[in-house]
This record gives structure tokens, sequence and C-alpha cells, in this order.
């Protein structure tokens, strides 16, 4: 039997309110900025988050999808990966699944991450 596709409202009020926060309007910003998109790439940023929490897109599959939308290459997608996972997954580690094994894949350090971080 085929799994009902999740929305955000299926989830947990905090996890809603985390993601529709200024602070992933800003992260989106950066990251555009960051990794030298189009300004009008940040709701993208922004909806792919959310298609990872909602399970559109399969977590370990974020650096193909970041290839396919942005156009990246395949090593910058993996950076652009980590860096989207460690700002705007890992905190949502409990919900999303292991998003700290997925940073490592993509060459992240988790342990740095962490250290910078409260999570």
């Amino acid at each position: 039997m085929e799994e009902e596709q999740l929305t955000i409202a299926d989830f947990p009020q905090d996890v809603v309110d985390f993601l529709s926060s200024y602070e992933g309007f800003e992260f989106a910003q950066k990251f555009v900025e960051g990794f030298k998109l189009d300004k009008e790439k940040v709701s993208s940023v922004i909806r792919l988050v959310e298609d990872v929490v909602i399970r559109y897109v399969a977590l370990e599959d974020l650096p193909k999808e970041i290839v396919s939308r942005f156009g990246l290459s395949q090593d910058v997608a993996n950076a652009a990966a980590v860096e989207i996972a460690s700002v705007r997954l890992l905190p949502l580690e409990g919900v999303i699944g292991d998003v700290s094994g997925a940073i490592r894949d993509w060459g992240g350090d988790i342990a740095g991450i962490r250290a910078q971080t409260q999570f």
C-alpha cells in the first residue's frame, strides 16, 4: 500500500514554527548569496527544506536535488547540502532521521558543526 504524502501540517507546532521562522528566510537569503544563485531562488531553498521534512525528497537525495533544482556541480551540491542540513535540518533530526550521518556522508564535519551550535 502506498504511503500518504505528508504535509507540514502533519508535524508538531514547534516544527512548523521552526520551518516558518524568519531565521529560515534569512538562511535562504544567505544561502542564495553564498552559492551565487539568482535572488529569486530564495523561496526555492525554503521549499527544498520543507520537501525534505515532508519526505517528498529523501534526505540522502538532497545533493542530487540541489544539482537538479539549482544547477550546481556535484561537489558544490555536496557542500550546499551540508550547509542546509547543518542549519535547517539538524535541529529537526528527531523528526527527519539521521541528519548527522548524511552530513558525514557528504563530507561535513559533524563534530565541528555540533561544537558551533546548541544541537
